[in-house]
């Protein structure tokens, strides 16, 4: 997708930025004949190019995956469909030149009826998890040894 115009040797270098590693890019770019303006008003084009095809991608992941769960959810009610019935009419199998279909059992599950019952012993002990965003607040307004705020830079492309 082209949201905007590049120029010819721009065109090539973003076909071929697609398949590079990414720490190949810097040295393709390098050797751009241009402006360091003009490669980098054309390298902001192609950043831009680049996330919409992302987004692209993500939303036509989002719409598989919902798919994907559809068709589960069909197959799964196929199944209902079926060990019902054979319920229903006491069958545990049936045979075809396809199929072998069955009522099995499956292995024993738990079922916990009461938490507080179950000793201690059984329990995983988990590790305490750092609260970021609180931390951060206590070191802006007290700060705290061992602990500092960075600022770093980002480019900004609007």
């Amino acid at each position: 997708m082209n949201l905007y115009e590049l120029s010819g040797s721009y065109i090539q270098l973003q076909n071929i930025l697609e398949d590079m590693e990414d720490e190949d890019i810097a040295a393709a770019l390098d050797e751009v004949n241009d402006s360091f303006e003009n490669k980098a008003i054309n390298t902001v084009k192609m950043i831009k190019s680049f996330e919409a095809d992302a987004k692209a991608v993500k939303e036509e992941k989002q719409r598989l995956g919902k798919r994907q769960k559809t068709l589960e959810n069909k197959a799964q009610s196929l199944k209902d469909y079926i060990y019902d019935n054979m319920k229903a009419t006491q069958k545990d199998k049936i045979k075809s030149d396809l199929f072998n279909i069955s009522i099995r059992k499956n292995p024993p599950a738990l079922a916990i009826h009461s938490e507080e019952a179950i000793p201690a012993e059984f329990y995983i002990e988990q590790k305490p998890k750092l609260d970021k965003q609180k931390l951060k607040e206590y070191v802006k307004e007290y700060g705290l040894d061992g602990v500092e705020l960075k600022q770093g830079e980002s480019l900004s492309i609007r």
